[in-house]
């Protein structure tokens, strides 16, 4: 696999294909329909669209967007560098950015607007202990704010090269997901973990993605 030049490590073509076979597949899959409906929302956290040389350049939305699964309207995201919200706002002004923390930013735009979400990625760059609190804050935020069912991806981190997880399954994730939030009767948690190398040519990071489904 060859790599762009000037493509930024978060959306290397390792990142592509986990998120095309844990978003825009399944997503497919599950609910036998191409895209989102035209009422729902796409969240996902943002990264930086602006290569070395600060060029704009493609990233997750173009994506998923050149799949068909959303339109530009339907796409949010966050990220908590207020720099990196203004560069790509700057770039894309059409597409809804947002700054601040992935939940809380989602927490307050429920209060005051249309909060409506047919897909949540979690691209989270924590531990899997700390990693799980955090998936379980954004389950029970979402249990209790949106009404119909919601596709939430948890990607996770497994290990990097100064700390190593004993978590090695989706099955150990979802059963420590339990030990802090009982879902069982509210999600579906498909026990399958996406494994991949995580961005970059030479990284020795390995990166764990996880799908639930609201009932």
């Amino acid at each position: 696999m060859t790599y762009p030049l000037h493509y930024p490590t978060w959306n290397c073509p390792k990142k592509m294909e986990a998120r095309e076979q844990t978003i825009i597949l399944p997503y497919r899959e599950l609910y036998k329909r191409q895209s989102i409906p035209k009422d729902k929302q796409y969240w996902t956290m943002s990264g930086s669209y602006e290569d070395s040389n600060h060029n704009p350049i493609k990233g997750e939305f173009h994506q998923v967007e050149e799949a068909g699964l959303i339109s530009e309207n339907q796409f949010h995201a966050i990220d908590i560098d207020s720099k990196i919200i203004e560069q790509n706002s700057s770039y894309y002004p059409n597409l809804n950015w947002h700054c601040g923390d992935f939940l809380e930013t989602m927490k307050n735009y429920s209060i005051d607007s249309d909060f409506n979400p047919a897909i949540i990625n979690c691209d989270n760059v924590r531990l899997p202990a700390r990693g799980i609190r955090y998936l379980a804050g954004l389950l029970m935020f979402v249990e209790d704010n949106v009404e119909d069912n919601v596709m939430v991806i948890s990607n996770i981190m497994l290990s990097h090269p100064y700390q190593k997880s004993a978590i090695a399954s989706g099955q150990e994730m979802i059963d420590l997901l339990s030990n802090v939030y009982h879902f069982a009767n509210r999600w579906t948690a498909f026990p399958h973990c996406y494994k991949y190398h995580g961005s970059g040519k030479k990284s020795s990071t390995w990166m764990g993605s996880l799908i639930f489904v609201k009932n």
